[in-house]
């Protein structure tokens, strides 16, 4: 018999965190397993999860995440919220799961952010999954509610760090600062291999995209990404600028859209430096792939953004492109420094600059960079590695 099991999806449906879920679901064993989608919202990746005959209930509440503090005001606004901001989420949670008939919950995100799916699935008696996708502690709440979490999923070495119980000291506060590491299980994300193998309308659309922004005759820099504090989005064009003054026919590309106020603060950056006719803003763009194609190098440049694990890095990779990432956790695991590309420290322009030059000005480092970049893809980041992994996870889990 199928088991049934709830994904609860906190994103917008715009970035990384819902591309992940549709790419699983897409490759989840539809024989054994029958899944459902709760979002908030409306976005392009939750439309693809219903093209592929996914239900998606999308209820009709405010994402809500309750404070954490240490003080007694703090503790008595936390319960505020947790009685009457997230009761109706509870009340949707709990006629979800008995009217579905749910076997296991999944949920996609944080722990602060979906505690009242976690105390109904508790109090329900099914088994639920966290799936950890940021790089850091836990705060104050979640160490409470990580008590009533069946297993977590980490995606990287330095989040399974991050999140485990240090067993090794005499403070008591510090043993329970964390995850026993029987409840971790690192696995990372994938992408699907197979779909970048036809490359025939790829190639088509990568001709129409250098079209429309004339750069036919120019080496490509891009980077992908929503456009918020600590993207490294200012270190991006700062690298572009000491680039062009030693090379030209090069331009770069910003990928994504975001927050209007530092969209304005680059675009003023770029105009005071004379920089417009090499720098294109591209805003959101739904066919990303085909933007990165375009690519001659993909720049990850998160300063203090906390990656959760830097998929379009393994997207590049997989279309034989090198690629220059921040030494931060996610991207550093995956680019292998010198080999498929290069590890640079965070906000620093002028070592981004060094890099870009370096690929730019040795073609066959490019070149070999971009195989080995697709040979790690096909080694380690396989969508259906990764989903066969968890899958065996949702086994142990239900006694399968």
């Amino acid at each position: 018999m199928k088991k049934n099991i709830l994904y609860f999806e906190l994103s917008s449906g715009f970035g990384g965190s819902g591309n992940s879920l549709f790419m699983l679901l897409d490759n989840l064993d539809k024989q054994k397993y029958n899944p459902l989608v709760v979002v908030f919202n409306e976005g392009p990746q939750f439309d693809k999860i219903r093209k592929i005959g996914i239900k998606v209930i999308k209820l009709p509440f405010k994402r809500h995440e309750m404070e954490d503090g240490g003080n007694i005001f703090s503790f008595f606004k936390f319960l505020y919220d947790l009685i009457f901001t997230e009761a109706p989420l509870f009340i949707a949670m709990i006629w979800l799961l008995n009217k579905y008939r749910i076997n296991l919950v999944h949920v996609n995100c944080e722990i602060i952010a979906s505690i009242p799916v976690i105390i109904s699935a508790y109090l329900t008696r099914i088994p639920v999954i966290v799936h950890l996708r940021a790089t850091r502690r836990l705060v104050k709440r979640e160490k409470l509610f990580s008590k009533l979490v069946t297993t977590f999923i980490v995606l990287t070495e330095k989040s399974k760090e991050n999140y485990l119980k240090d067993i090794t000291t005499t403070n008591l506060d510090s043993i329970y600062d964390g995850i026993d590491i029987a409840r971790i299980n690192w696995v990372n994300n994938g992408i699907d291999i197979q779909l970048l193998n036809a490359r025939g309308e790829k190639e088509k659309s990568t001709s129409e995209i250098k079209d429309l922004y004339n750069l036919n005759g120019y080496s490509v820099i891009g980077l992908v990404g929503r456009i918020v504090e600590g993207k490294g989005h200012i270190d991006f064009v700062k690298a572009a600028k000491i680039v062009l003054q030693k090379r030209d026919q090069i331009k770069f590309m910003i990928v994504g859209a975001g927050e209007l106020k530092i969209e304005s603060e680059l675009k003023d950056f770029i105009r005071i430096n004379h920089l417009e006719e090499n720098i294109i803003f591209t805003g959101w763009q739904t066919n990303i792939l085909d933007y990165i194609n375009t690519f001659d190098i993909l720049v990850q440049a998160s300063s203090t953004f906390p990656e959760g694990f830097g998929l379009t890095c393994i997207e590049a990779m997989a279309l034989n492109k090198p690629v220059i990432a921040t030494d931060i956790p996610g991207p550093s695991e995956i680019v292998v420094d010198g080999k498929t590309g290069f590890i640079v420290p965070p906000a620093n322009p002028e070592k981004l600059a060094e890099a870009i030059l370096k690929i730019i000005q040795d073609r066959d480092m490019a070149r070999n960079m971009g195989i080995e970049g697709r040979r790690r893809v096909e080694e380690v980041f396989d969508i259906r590695k990764t989903a066969e992994r968890i899958e065996n996870l949702y086994s142990i889990i239900l006694n399968e």
